[in-house]
């Protein structure tokens, strides 16, 4: 057709004759050249309306290179076209990136690089997962994406794209069935499903066409349809890219920063949708987010930036983390950081240096910088600090200066005589260096006093000799020519005193009731006669018990005849109260009987009824307690009761016998219930 020929995109190299012997095969190359840059715009893509099937035919005749050799057998005059071969041929411009490291200024950088013959506006997606190449899989899965974009038109707004990239091109969607099961709320359990539908039969509504199929996996496992949206591929391409909607697949912008687990399958299609048998898959998860930021610096001027590269350009990867480049139609993932990317070069190691500072430096003193045994490949982005033995130093994560952060943790007398800090550097891809240990030594400034902590309480009972030792002061000695306590002292009291060994020592007689707390200002003394701040403690003066409580004589005895009146009293209780005039008694504590109590003064008054018959002797046990709740030992006390008549069972009347036998049970319980 002319307009291949004024095209002038492609060009044969023919052989002039070929000489075919009679019975004999004979072969010969024919080699056509494709210039890409005079192929026509490929606009073979899956169709979605009728508009996009009816311009198909067109692009076809545009797309197709198609002709025959013709062949002139010279030994027939009347004919000059005795054989023609035809040819039919698909050309397409490639679209290609790769990635690379150069030097740019000066500097070792990611570069990529559009090694193909067209421009490319490149978009960049998250990466899901990446598989190994299979030769032996038919639709063998490379790499999966997903992409969300903001949208007027969803619901949520928010528009998505997940796609396929495959080992091999494929011309159309009739040959391969692909599958994307989607877990939404990270639970471990596929709950929506995207997959190829077909228009198929006679009353396809679009021939040809493929779409997204969107629904839900219920709690079966079973599919159930519920959204066409639409699918992007184009002949010749290795990507197929699903999309909709957020919201059909229960993602709701509320839902943003949430983890997607995604399972991608291909295989030998069924008739409409999906796939009959799986050759391949790959899992992965990303976070429904927006699009990675990747940016492309021009490598001639970095604060140009870079929408396009034009065949031939290259430009300067900028990026946070993994990402793919992808075609903005949805048809062609050019290439991702993860497999894409050479081999990375080492990040060589960081020199293990020593620095000395003295502990008085001040805060953003820069005490030196890391440096690397070799010159690295790429850009440095981050130094970082593993570990470090003590606090008070930092790292700039930029320039990699080892700083003051604070002087006050730069104490030579906390035992902080050197700081090891772990290190290790990151460059612009994330390469991490070998961790290498900085030593930083920390020189002395004689000042250090010693310190007595503060909010000590000690307690001490109040009965303690002289030279008792009430407890060790908390104290810590700083300076560092300091080993030990040589002693201290108590300002506001003779009664305590501080020994060489930083204990409190009682010196003096201690009261209770006089100073039941003592506030002592206190200083200790280190061997390098530096002497502490004051500092108040507290002393808690207990009482002891033994020396408070009141005393009940023991052995005392009482006589009382029977059947005397409630309230008398049988006699008075010997009992002595060392602290009557703070504490008075304020109650005679009585068990074992209810026939008698005692009041305060000490006398045993009668509360019940007391008959000899019953009770001869009395005993019961009685105990002392102060108003400050000291409580005596308890003491036994008896009674003996007189018996007043020789025989209370004697008879006074025979006709009353009856009246007396009937009477006497109830008394002897009314009697025994008042014990």
């Amino acid at each position: 057709y002319m307009n291949d020929v004024d095209s002038a995109a492609v060009s044969f190299d023919i052989p002039r004759d070929v000489t075919v012997a009679a019975n004999a095969v004979t072969t010969f190359d024919v080699t056509m050249t494709v210039d890409p840059t005079k192929l026509p715009v490929w606009t073979l893509e899956n169709p979605f309306s009728q508009d996009d099937l009816a311009a198909r035919s067109p692009s076809l005749t545009m797309a197709e290179f198609d002709g025959a050799l013709v062949f002139d057998d010279t030994s027939t005059a009347d004919t000059d076209r005795d054989l023609h071969i035809v040819y039919h041929a698909l050309p397409k411009a490639g679209a290609e990136l790769a990635f690379s490291y150069e030097e740019v200024n000066g500097i070792g950088e990611l570069v990529v690089t559009n090694v193909g013959a067209t421009t490319i506006l490149p978009t960049a997606e998250s990466v899901v997962a990446t598989s190994e190449e299979n030769r032996d899989a038919d639709f063998d899965i490379l790499l999966t994406t997903f992409a969300a974009y903001a949208s007027e038109t969803c619901e949520s707004g928010v528009f998505i794209t997940s796609s396929i990239q495959l080992r091999d091109e494929i011309t159309h969607m009739r040959q391969i069935g692909v599958r994307m099961n989607l877990d939404i709320d990270n639970d471990g359990v596929y709950d929506h499903f995207m997959m190829n539908i077909n228009d198929v039969g006679r009353d396809a509504a679009i021939p040809g066409r493929s779409r997204t199929l969107i629904g839900e996996i219920d709690a079966a496992g079973e599919d159930v349809w519920q959204w066409g949206t639409p699918m992007y591929h184009a002949a010749g391409e290795d990507t197929v890219t699903f999309s909709g909607c957020s919201n059909l697949l229960g993602l709701d912008a509320n839902m943003l920063g949430s983890t997607i687990n995604i399972a991608a399958s291909v295989g030998y299609p069924n008739y409409q949708a999906g796939v009959f048998s799986e050759t391949d898959s790959a899992v992965g998860s990303t976070v429904f987010t927006g699009n990675p930021v990747v940016t492309l610096e021009s490598t001639e001027d970095a604060e140009t930036k870079l929408s396009e590269l034009a065949p031939g350009q290259k430009a300067v990867i900028r990026a946070d983390g993994n990402f793919t480049l992808t075609s903005a139609t949805g048809t062609d993932v050019y290439t991702n950081s993860v497999t894409g990317v050479p081999a990375v070069p080492a990040v060589p190691n960081l020199v293990a240096a020593e620095f000395t500072i003295n502990e008085t430096a001040l805060d953003g003193i820069t005490i030196g910088r890391l440096s690397f045994e070799d010159t690295p490949a790429l850009r440095i982005t981050n130094f970082t600090v593993v570990s470090m033995s003590a606090p008070g130093l930092m790292v700039d994560a930029e320039t990699g200066d080892i700083m003051v952060e604070n002087t006050s943790m730069l104490d030579f007398e906390s035992d902080v005589k050197e700081i090891i800090l772990t290190v290790k550097a990151t460059d612009l891809l994330g390469t991490e260096s070998a961790a290498a240990d900085i030593k930083v030594t920390i020189t002395n400034d004689a000042d250090e006093l010693p310190v007595v902590a503060k909010g000590q309480n000690f307690s001490i009972i109040e009965s303690a000799a002289e030279g008792t030792v009430i407890g060790l002061l908390d104290h810590s000695l700083f300076e560092s020519a300091a080993t030990m306590v040589t002693g201290g002292t108590v300002a506001n009291t003779n009664l305590i005193s501080i020994n060489n060994k930083g204990e409190l020592v009682v010196t003096g007689s201690l009261s209770y009731y006089a100073t039941p707390t003592m506030t002592l200002d206190v200083t200790i003394m280190d061997d390098s006669g530096l002497e502490s701040e004051v500092v108040q403690v507290m002393l808690n003066v207990t009482a002891d018990p033994k020396s408070h409580a009141p005393v009940i004589e023991g052995g005392q005895k009482f006589r009382t005849d029977e059947n005397v009146a409630i309230g008398t009293v049988l006699g008075q209780l010997l009992f002595s109260d060392p602290d009557m005039d703070i504490s008075p008694i304020t109650r005679f504590i009585v068990s074992g009987t209810t026939l008698v109590s005692v009041q305060l003064d000490g006398s045993i008054v009668t509360m019940g009824e007391i008959d000899y018959e019953f009770d001869k002797k009395i005993v019961f046990s009685v105990q002392a307690e102060d108003s400050k709740g000291y409580v005596s030992k308890a003491v036994s006390v008896e009674i003996d009761v007189n018996n007043l008549r020789a025989n209370d069972d004697d008879d006074n009347s025979g006709s009353l016998a009856w009246l007396t036998l009937l009477v006497a049970p109830f008394a002897f319980m009314r009697r025994r219930k008042q014990k």
